[in-house]
């Protein structure tokens, strides 16, 4: 089953299990040990259906985004985070948002709400644009993990 369909087939299903996947707060500096930095992790099945990016640095819509589904190798979802949300062309009208995704400040405060389901991991990584040095301060909410798809 791909995976719109599986988005289709469980999206009325009562669940479980609603965790909150990640929460990265004021001063966390993710880069510092790693040019790809992994924001969050999760074992188990489900799906991740909201991100939140946060930032104050130059270039904030070039922040490259990677999401690993089941241990893939490679990333099936390879961005750069302003494409991925539509404003990638230097889109001057923020904030703005519909329910799929949108911008809430500028330069950053960025969400995108498409469900990614996976059936034993997810992993989602981000890497800083060139010339944006790696102890720069970073936020990310994904509070919207479900597991045990059925109760």
């Amino acid at each position: 089953m791909d995976r719109r369909a599986f988005s289709i087939l469980v999206a009325g299903l009562p669940f479980a299990n609603v965790s909150t996947f990640t929460q990265v707060g004021k001063e966390e500096q993710p880069f510092v040990t790693h040019a790809e930095a992994t924001l969050a992790e999760q074992d188990g099945s489900g799906y991740l259906d909201h991100m939140w990016f946060g930032g104050s640095f130059s270039n904030f819509t070039d922040l490259h985004i990677r999401i690993y589904v089941n241990h893939e190798v490679k990333a099936s979802i390879d961005m750069l985070l302003g494409m991925g949300v539509g404003i990638g062309f230097g889109d001057p009208a923020a904030p703005w948002g519909t329910r799929f995704s949108g911008i809430t400040g500028a330069p950053s405060g960025i969400f995108l709400n498409y469900p990614i389901p996976f059936s034993t991991n997810i992993r989602v990584t981000a890497e800083l644009p060139e010339g944006v040095q790696r102890d720069t301060v970073f936020w990310t909410f994904m509070p919207s993990i479900i597991e045990a798809l059925l109760a």
